[in-house]
């Protein structure tokens, strides 16, 4: 049975602690994209509102496409928020117990 010390510990939350930040980053990045496309496919639909095909299919289309986009961000914000949590009050622990 390896033994740890209690630096290793330390090593290890500053590992895990800059993962977590690192993985807050993309997540934020991944979103402020998701918001662009967002405002890209609103702006498309009040542009071509009135050319969309008689049936509504290109209406719908665009209706799912939002749809779409907005429950990914919600998705990752989800995530986002569970990794700021985490990266705010980490907490490991061991329990060892001896007979």
């Amino acid at each position: 049975m390896k033994e740890y010390s209690y630096f290793d510990g330390i090593q290890f939350l500053k590992e895990v602690t800059e993962k977590l930040k690192n993985r807050i980053e993309e997540i934020e990045q991944t979103l402020s994209e998701g918001q662009r496309e967002i405002a890209s496919i609103q702006e498309y639909y009040w542009e071509n509102y009135a050319e969309m095909d008689q049936y509504g299919y290109e209406e719908y289309d665009n209706q799912q496409a939002l749809l779409s986009q907005i429950n990914t961000n919600q998705e990752k914000l989800l995530l986002k928020q569970r990794f700021e949590k985490m990266y705010r009050e980490p907490f490991f622990g061991r329990v060892d117990f001896l007979f």
